[in-house]
């Protein structure tokens, strides 16, 4: 293969090599010849030949007539640079000659091939049959060019400053870790231009922008959904309406705003509850910037029923009326609050129903089996050694002698072992009364390797010490005696599970199945045990695994299915063990029937804080979501002031318990924490958007973990689909070096949204130049002053370096200052390809 590759290469190297040697004799003395014969093969070569004669050829020693006039007439002064380079310099001055002089050398060529030259993706000439836009294939060359414009009868350049002096306002609005249960309603204010929902819902709801016709949607149970709105939208005040015929509540999200106006940095905040008609209950947070000054809060509302709000952990409000509207005064919550502790804090806060609604969740006890083949193929094995070594060195049978003789030692048994040991750990100190028992089966399922549910990690790491692997494979035994087992042990009131784990093929049947068959009997186990109210998780362990029979397992068994190769199967047992223990946890919402409360979209809390007000605008990034991790990472940039940093917690049925920021410097810092108000969680507040504070983090990357959890002693993951929402504030400006002009162009840009807007810039611009900025292309002139300038300040302005940008504008927030400098070199710099078409 080397051999024919390196032959391969040196074919294609004497071809280049002896075009190469041609268009120089052409170029050299103008001799027009018109190839007769062009093969597929050498078209491939040809521009690069081009390309490399163009810039080895001086421009003193081209033979061309039009070149030979530009130099007698004084335009060209330096016969030393290269041809491509002479081109490169008028194409840098925006002389149109650069044209003229690659058609004068194309035309002398009289190639019949199809063959241009282009700088910057800019076409500069080209001779060709067919335009390369019907081509079926394109070869392409490339190099970079540079110089510097010294000529000074000719040298004006100039200098452009971009500047943004406002930009369209962004805001979010964020529901609570729980806001419910009914119809919901939400005021975003005036001057709206579009809006991003992004929220978890209890089920299917229709949504409507100002009581236009509503939209259905109908959720997923997992992931947050997320809906565009780009119509609808008035000057007023606009409303967003959330209707269900059954009682719906929102587990967290967000609506992201942009309006048509910028607003200054303000120390002062008001958060604004949402509608609700139906029964309210709100499990929520508010943020303090700053130092706390003051506080109001204005309750507008319709209750039959005693109407309670708790402020962290203290009741602030407990009453009840029909066009209820009160204010709770700042003297009022000052003697009822401690505002010290309150400085730059989010501060969880529950409004709801009193002896009404409430939230009350449960842990199931877990008993679960693991279900594990023991059969002769879990051997540990000795693949690819010396024959002549192992049979000098006992048959290779132990890892030390396999890894001697050259060979792999692969130990299934004893990862599965390790896997099991893991498991264990997890289950048991996943709940105060978790209980693990162990099956291992082969041929069929032994006693003897049996261990009955239990809390004692000693015994039952000690059975599965004991386990050794030989036999067949009868998977359906393994479930049947963990089933068996589960029933007589275990109580139909806990989460009931088996785990069976195979590597191979079921070859074994059950007469209690009776199919005929080892794999539906198997399969059939599964279903039996799902009748009883047991789930079946199954794994796949290692390339010889029945993927589709532990597929069906799974499915059957309304359990997951996991497959992995040998280094994989301890990870996925202690993520099965996490999805058990993430099952146990049950939620019911109690409502009162026939309950009809309203509370009033107009209804707040406003705080004032002392907090220095950097100057500059301010740009907000979203992260993509924690992902499989839980992770979250984010990244303040070295040159902008950090102003905002706040992680949102999807927490389901649970709340938002804890979360800590990492960087470099401080390592990991615990900056919420709800068990600072209580460990009865049903009595507070849960957080769906918790603010890091700024002294926590770093110019860099950050990282953020956040744990959900019923109370303080029993804490898990977060969701996947968390994400970080920050923000920096940037005197936002760019400069352009000299160059040859500065007329400007006609922009595509992609704001984070995902929506493009196209503006001339500046905004009287009438040429026909064509530049974007998007997450496809990204594309400008750099020899104008102004499209120079233009792209430096949209990589300010994207934050997260997507090709997007966070903060959306048009051409009247931007101001443009060019300025013309005369007699003074610039330099230039830009791509020149060579292309080859068909």
């Amino acid at each position: 293969m080397e051999i024919k590759k390196i032959h391969k290469e040196k074919k294609g190297y004497f071809f280049s090599l002896d075009a190469f040697i041609a268009l120089i004799i052409i170029l050299g003395f103008i001799l027009f010849i018109k190839p007769q014969n062009t093969q597929t093969s050498q078209i491939s070569e040809v521009q690069t030949d081009f390309l490399n004669v163009l810039s080895k050829i001086k421009i003193g020693e081209l033979n061309n007539t039009y070149s030979h006039s530009l130099i007698n007439g004084g335009t060209i002064t330096n016969l030393n640079q290269s041809v491509l380079e002479q081109i490169g310099e008028f194409y840098a001055s925006s002389d149109p000659r650069a044209e003229t002089l690659t058609s004068s050398i194309l035309n002398q060529l009289n190639l019949a091939e199809n063959i241009g030259l282009y700088f910057n993706n800019m076409e500069i000439s080209s001779s060709s049959q067919i335009p390369i836009g019907e081509s079926r294939n394109i070869w392409t060359s490339r190099q970079i060019i540079s110089g510097i414009n010294n000529n000074i009868n000719s040298s004006k350049g100039y200098s452009s400053r971009a500047f943004l002096i406002s930009g369209s306002n962004i805001k979010y609005f964020y529901f609570g870790g729980y806001v419910g249960d009914g119809n919901i309603t939400l005021n975003l204010g005036e001057q709206v231009t579009s809006a991003k929902i992004e929220a978890s819902f209890s089920g299917t709801f229709s949504l409507s922008v100002n009581n236009n016709t509503p939209t259905a949607y109908v959720p997923s149970s997992e992931a947050p959904i997320e809906i565009a709105l780009n119509q609808g939208f008035v000057s007023g005040n606009n409303y967003l309406y959330f209707t269900s015929p059954e009682n719906i509540y929102i587990a967290g999200g967000f609506v992201k705003v942009i309006y048509n106006y910028s607003e200054h940095l303000q120390s002062q905040n008001k958060y604004f509850f949402p509608g609700i008609q139906g029964l309210i209950n709100i499990y929520d947070s508010f943020y303090v910037p700053g130092t706390l000054n003051e506080m109001e809060i204005f309750l507008h509302y319709n209750s039959d029923y005693n109407l309670f709000l708790n402020i962290g952990n203290t009741s602030v409000y407990n009453g009840n009326g029909t066009n209820q509207e009160l204010t709770i005064s700042n003297s009022q919550l000052n003697n009822l609050l401690n505002y010290a502790t309150m400085n730059d804090k989010t501060i969880p806060f529950r409004l709801g129903l009193e002896n009404v609604s409430h939230i009350v969740n449960s842990s199931l006890n877990a008993d679960v089996f693991s279900v594990t083949d023991l059969s002769g193929s879990m051997a540990s094995s000795c693949s690819g050694a010396n024959f002549w070594c192992c049979w000098t060195h006992g048959g290779c049978n132990s890892q030390y002698n396999c890894n001697y003789c050259s060979g792999t030692w692969e130990d299934k048994i004893g990862l599965a072992k390790q896997a099991n040991n893991a498991f264990i750990d997890a289950v048991i100190d996943g709940g105060e009364n978790n209980k693990v028992g162990l099956v291992g089966y082969s041929s069929q399922a032994q006693l003897s390797k049996y261990h009955a549910l239990s809390r004692n990690k000693t015994s039952l790491k000690n059975k599965v010490a004991s386990w050794t692997a030989r036999g067949s494979t009868c998977i359906c035994c393994g479930i049947n005696l963990g089933v068996d087992r589960i029933n007589i042990e275990s109580n139909e009131s806990n989460f009931r599970s088996l785990v069976v784990m195979s590597d191979g093929q079921a070859n074994v049947e059950c007469s209690r199945q009776g199919t005929d068959d080892a794999s539906q009997d198997a399969i059939q186990a599964a279903c039996d045990a799902a009748e009883q109210g047991i789930k079946v998780y199954s794994v796949g362990f290692g390339s010889d695994a029945d993927i589709a029979t532990l597929q069906e397992i799974a499915s059957c068994g309304q359990g997951s299915f996991y497959y992995g190769d040998i280094n994989d199967l301890i990870e996925i047992y202690e993520e099965i063990a996490q999805e058990i223990i993430n099952a146990t946890y049950t939620e019911q919402t109690i409502i009162g029937d026939e309950i009809n409360t309203i509370l009033y979209p107009d209804s707040y809390i406003y705080v004032s804080y002392n907090k220095t007000i950097p100057y500059g605008i301010i740009i907000t990034a979203e992260t993509p979501e924690f992902g499989s991790s839980r992770v979250g990472n984010f990244t303040f940039p070295q040159d902008a002031t950090q102003y905002e940093a706040k992680v949102i917690s999807y927490s389901g049925a649970k709340w938002t318990s804890k979360a800590d920021v990492y960087n470099n410097i401080s390592g990991w810092q615990t900056f919420f924490d709800l068990s600072a108000y209580g460990a009865t969680y049903t009595e507070l507040g849960d957080p769906y958007v918790i603010h890091i504070p700024i002294s926590k983090t770093i110019k860099g990357e950050n990282k953020v973990n956040i744990s959900l959890g019923l109370n303080p002693n029993n804490l898990t993951d977060g969701s996947q689909y968390n994400k970080i929402i920050y923000s920096v504030i940037k005197n936002v400006s760019s400069f352009s070096p000299i160059v040859a002009s500065a007329e400007g162009c006609q922009w595509t840009i992609e704001f984070e949204d995902q929506t493009n807007e196209t503006m001339k810039i500046p905004a009287d611009y009438n040429g026909t130049s064509i530049c974007s900025y998007t997450s496809d292309e990204i594309s400008y002139n750099n020899n104008d002053a102004i499209d120079y300038a233009i792209y430096k300040l949209l990589v300010l302005l994207d934050l997260n370096s997507n090709g997007r940008v966070e903060t959306k504008f048009n051409e009247d927030d931007l101001q443009i200052d060019s300025t013309e400098i005369n007699g003074i070199p610039f330099v230039w710099e830009t791509e020149a390809q060579a292309r080859a078409w068909r």
